[in-house]
C-alpha cells in the first residue's frame, strides 16, 4: 500500500514527466543523448516537480483568507513563483556553467533571465494555481454530495422505519380486538391459543424489524404466522392458499409488505362475507419483475376503503424504497379483489435501493 506521502508525491511527478516526454517528442532534431542538451533542458522540469507540493500546501493554506484577499494573494503569489523559479533555473545553469568552464564568473549575477521565461515561468505558475482551485471546487462538491447523499439515505430509513412502526400498533389494535372477541363469546381456548400464536408473531417481529429488506421465503411465513391468528378467529370460513416457487422464495421483498394487503383483504372482504371467504398468495418472475397477487373474496369498492393505513402505508414504502420501480395495483376479478404487487428482482438484501 503506498503511503499518502509518497502517493501526493509521485502525483506531481508523474504530470510532469509526462509534460517532458510530450515535450521532448515535439523537438525531434535534439538529440535527448547530449549532455549540454540535457544539463540546458532537463533542470526546468526538475524545480518544478520539487516546488509543486509546496505550493499546493501554501494554496490550501490560503482557502482560510477571505475570497477577494485570497484572490490578490494567490495572483501576488503565482508571480512570486514564476521569479522564484527563474532565478532557482538561472542559479543552477550560471552555477554549473561557471564551475564546468562554459560560463564567465560574470554572468552569475544575471539571475534573473530574459522577459520571455519570467512571463513563461509565471503563467505555468497561475495556470497551476487555477487547476488547484477546479480540484477544489471538484472536491468540495463531492464532499458535498456525499453528505447530501448520507442525508437523503438517512431520510429515506427514518422514514421507512416509521412507516414499518405504523404497522405494529394498528395490528395489534385489530389482533386484541379479535382475541376480546372470542372472549365475550365464551371462546376462551381459540382467545388462549390465538393470544399464543400473537406472541410467536411478535418475537418474529422483533427479529426483523430493524431490517427493510428480507427474504421471501421470511415474509411468507410471517404472513402465515398472521393468518393462522385470522384462521382462529374465523374457524371453517376462512380459506389459505399459496402459491410460490423456489426461485420466487429466493428473492428479498421489503419486510411485512404483505401483512397489510392480506389484512386489507380480510377487513374489507372476508369480515363482511358471510360465507367462505378465500386469501390466495401467489408469486411469479415476469418481465424482469417480481410479481405477487394476493386474492381475496370481496368487492373493489371495500377493499380501497378510505379508512385503515393499510394500503397508503404500502403505496408510500414503496415509493420511499424503490423511487417508482414498485407498484401496487388493486383490480376486481371472479368472485373477489386481487392485489397486484410489483417488486425489483433482488438477489439479496444488498441493494442501491
Amino acid at each position: 500500500m503506498i503511503k499518502p506521502r509518497l502517493k501526493s508525491s509521485l502525483q506531481v511527478v508523474v504530470p510532469w514527466l509526462l509534460f517532458l516526454i510530450v515535450d521532448l517528442i515535439k523537438k525531434p532534431n535534439q538529440n535527448i543523448g547530449d549532455t549540454f542538451f540535457l544539463w540546458y533542458y532537463l533542470p526546468g522540469y526538475a524545480i518544478w516537480m520539487a516546488i509543486t507540493i509546496p505550493i499546493y500546501r501554501i494554496f490550501v493554506w490560503s482557502e482560510r483568507l477571505f475570497p477577494w484577499k485570497r484572490i490578490v494573494f494567490l495572483v501576488v503569489f503565482g508571480l512570486f513563483v514564476g521569479v522564484f523559479k527563474v532565478i532557482l533555473t538561472q542559479s543552477f545553469y550560471l552555477g554549473t556553467g561557471v564551475f564546468l568552464g562554459k560560463i564567465p564568473i560574470s554572468s552569475f549575477f544575471q539571475l534573473i533571465g530574459g522577459t520571455f521565461y519570467l512571463a513563461e515561468a509565471t503563467i505555468i505558475s497561475w495556470v497551476m494555481l487555477i487547476i488547484f482551485y477546479v480540484i477544489e471546487i471538484s472536491r468540495k462538491y463531492q464532499d458535498q454530495s456525499l453528505e447530501t447523499s448520507k442525508l437523503e439515505s438517512a431520510l429515506t430509513q427514518a422514514n421507512l422505519q416509521a412507516l414499518k412502526m405504523q404497522i405494529r400498533p394498528h395490528f395489534l389494535f385489530n389482533a386484541h380486538n379479535a382475541i376480546a372477541t372470542l372472549m365475550r363469546s365464551d371462546k376462551n381456548d381459540e382467545a388462549l391459543e390465538m393470544l399464543l400464536k400473537l406472541s410467536d408473531l411478535l418475537r418474529t417481529s422483533l427479529n426483523t424489524f430493524d431490517r427493510q429488506l428480507i427474504s421471501m421465503d421470511q415474509e411468507i411465513a410471517f404472513a402465515k404466522k398472521y393468518l393462522d391468528i385470522e384462521m382462529t378467529r374465523f374457524e371453517d370460513r376462512l380459506e389459505v392458499e399459496f402459491e410460490v416457487g423456489k426461485e420466487e422464495e429466493n428473492l428479498y421483498v421489503p419486510v411485512f409488505i404483505l401483512q397489510p394487503l392480506i389484512e386489507n383483504g380480510i377487513i374489507h372482504g372476508v369480515n363482511k362475507n358471510l360465507g367462505l371467504s378465500k386469501i390466495k398468495v401467489c408469486a411469479s418472475i415476469e418481465d424482469d419483475s417480481l410479481v405477487i397477487r394476493i386474492f381475496n373474496t370481496g368487492n373493489l369498492a371495500s377493499n380501497e376503503s378510505s379508512s385503515g393505513i393499510g394500503l397508503p402505508n404500502v403505496r408510500s414504502r414503496l415509493e420511499t424504497l424503490f423511487k417508482g420501480d414498485a407498484s401496487l395495483v388493486l383490480t376486481e376479478v371472479e368472485n373477489g379483489v386481487q392485489a397486484s404487487l410489483t417488486l425489483p428482482l433482488l438477489k439479496s438484501a444488498k441493494t442501491d435501493y
